[in-house]
């Protein structure tokens, strides 16, 4: 007992892994933490058997995550030509040798006092599935909550070998204060209290369930009993209606499990609060469930994924999601070396609905004649009826490296402008509004009287653009510029960044059939900049956080040093009938498998 409280400041609780507390909370964020280094590197297997556990789990639970084949998964990420090229980096040289030795000292505790080596515990106990599952207690018993958490090991004696070898080092500890043997539907299952509270655990074949409370895992225990292999089970239906084929780690969320609780908020806030839940139980009522999944492929994916019933939403929220789906067309205007792009589409007067359905009808109205008081002065009409609704659907942002000497990045945000025989002259009222604006702005910043602040024009291919020149204040190459341009208002930090709209076609940019582009950070593009434009940017930045410029050149490698391992962030989304799918995905400069 005394070699075990030596060590258990070394070391993770791995019992907190899998043994939630009473109100089903996890007893050790360092456990945690070992949970997810055992996962990074677990050697292969076969494919985890995940619906042996979702079968035992209640259709009810709020949240249910799922770890899948963390084996597999990892052998490929470990002889991943991506961390071949990370070992041989100067990143891997950044790696903490204490965070090591404590991982080493872990693993000697394993192999010491429970007779497993981490490998092990890997491979034959974590390696195939594991399921974390939480129903909260209704309103007016919170304390009826239910956590469950199951495993399914490839190695069924040594699951029950670990369990046993694991209680008898807590009870020589006092952490175990009490092991008893329980009966229920003539299974066993047994009881434990420790000094944190009581929990349960069901052992049967390759399979340990841990619950929070005696009933939860009775239904366990029931469920077992009806499960049929012909029958989808409740929670593999959830995860595949939501597109979710096999990722290393999916969370799913369960709208109707919250449904009473949401009511009871509702009926219980002030008058204020009670509108705002009001409205938001409308949407919450029409959301079916929502889904996050990592995946491990050649590239990172993460992907969340909502189901919602369209007829249940309101009007104003009906058009927004109509919009917002859709692909808008300025990736097709942006230079395709662009290093940053971001767009989308978006019904700008639905949006501003959607909000002040939250509000109260006086507070509404004050905004609305708040927007009126001091923009629509600008428009000299009403700007929220008359000239919003023109505004959109389409919208972007770009960040693109100067050419020439020049070391400043070009930016440029692009916002269409509907004009026709409704929207009447919106686009020249638009831009008036700006040059007023810009040209107040000047004035301000001048002191009331003629000053380095100064608007100027020129024009390019019959366009007429206009800036702002400021060169005691404004950094080299900022000279903030704004025209109308193939019916868009377009805005960028110098005239010549305004020169690149419209530019080539992105063309696919390598998303799939169907996606829609919302962000694409390119860390090619970023990388080639920062080496080009090395001298001045190093200098720029050792004059601003006064360093050196040799002190700001080394940082400055060490972030390429790590840009060089990655090629690109993106974010997109696409919809079907059914769902609404946003995915991020960083794509490596080598691949993960």
């Amino acid at each position: 007992m005394s070699a075990w409280r030596r060590c258990r400041p070394l070391v993770p609780r791995y019992w907190a892994i899998v043994a939630p507390t009473r109100r089903g909370r996890i007893s050790s964020f360092a456990s945690l933490a070992a949970l997810a280094w055992i996962v990074l590197a677990t050697p292969p297997g076969r494919t985890a058997p995940r619906d042996e556990l979702l079968r035992l789990v209640p259709g009810d639970v709020g949240f249910c995550l799922l770890i899948e084949d963390v084996r597999g998964h990892a052998k490929a990420l470990l002889d991943s030509p991506f961390v071949s090229q990370f070992r041989a980096s100067p990143m891997a040289k950044l790696i903490d040798a204490n965070e090591t030795q404590k991982l080493t000292l872990a693993d000697q505790f394993l192999q010491q006092y429970l007779q497993i080596s981490a490998q092990q515990l890997r491979d034959d106990i974590l390696g195939d599935a594991l399921v974390l599952a939480y129903r909260p207690g209704p309103p007016e018993s919170p304390d009826k909550e239910a956590v469950f958490f199951l495993i399914r090991a490839r190695n069924p004696r040594l699951l029950a070998d670990l369990i046993e070898r694991v209680n008898t080092l807590q009870k020589d500890s006092g952490d175990l204060k009490e092991l008893t043997e329980q009966k229920y539907a003539g299974h066993t299952y047994h009881r434990r209290v420790e000094a944190k509270g009581i929990s349960y655990y069901y052992l049967q074949g390759p399979i340990v369930a841990f619950a929070s409370r005696a009933e939860a895992l009775h239904e366990l225990i029931d469920l077992e009993g009806r499960a049929s292999v012909a029958e989808e089970p409740p929670l593999a239906r959830q995860f595949r209606l939501l597109g979710v084929d096999k990722p290393l780690a999916s969370l799913l969320v369960n709208p109707r499990a919250f449904d009473a609780h949401f009511r009871h908020k509702a009926t219980t806030a002030s008058a204020g609060q009670a509108k705002a839940l009001g409205i938001l139980m409308k949407y919450w009522e029409a959301l079916e469930g929502l889904g996050l999944s990592v995946i491990l492929e050649k590239d990172f994916e993460m992907t969340l994924t909502m189901r919602a019933r369209e007829n249940l939403l309101p009007p104003a929220a009906r058009r927004f999601f109509a919009a917002a789906p859709g692909a808008s067309e300025l990736p097709r205007y942006f230079p395709a070396h662009a290093m940053l792009a971001v767009s989308g589409r978006a019904d700008f007067a639905a949006v501003v609905e959607v909000l002040g359905g939250f509000l109260p009808d006086d507070a509404r109205q004050a905004v609305i004649k708040a927007i009126d008081g001091s923009v629509g002065a600008i428009f000299g009409r009403e700007f929220a009826k008359e000239i919003l609704p023109h505004l959109g659907p389409d919208w972007g942002l770009c960040v693109v490296a100067p050419p020439g000497g020049d070391w400043f990045p070009h930016v440029l945000a692009a916002l269409r402008v509907q004009t026709g025989r409704d929207g009447g002259d919106v686009d020249r009222k638009l831009l008036n509004a700006v040059n007023a604006l810009t040209a107040l702005l000047a004035f301000h910043s001048n002191g009331g009287k003629p000053g380095p602040s100064q608007q100027k024009l020129v024009v390019q291919d019959k366009v007429e653009v206009r800036y702002l020149v400021n060169d005691a204040k404004f950094p080299p190459g900022f000279r903030p510029a704004f025209a109308l341009k193939a019916g868009y208002l377009v805005i960028g930090n110098s005239p010549d960044a305004l020169r690149r709209f419209p530019s080539d076609a992105l063309g696919g940019n390598g998303r799939t059939a169907g996606e829609s582009p919302f962000l694409r950070l390119s860390f090619r593009e970023v990388h080639r900049y920062l080496s080009d434009k090395r001298q001045p940017i190093s200098a720029f930045a050792a004059a601003k956080n006064r360093i050196s410029q040799e002190e700001a050149g080394r940082r400055l490698d060490g972030l390429l040093t790590a840009l060089a391992l990655f090629d690109s962030l993106e974010i997109s989304k696409r919809a079907d009938p059914e769902r609404l799918i946003v995915s991020l995905r960083l794509r490596m400069a080598q691949p993960l498998k």
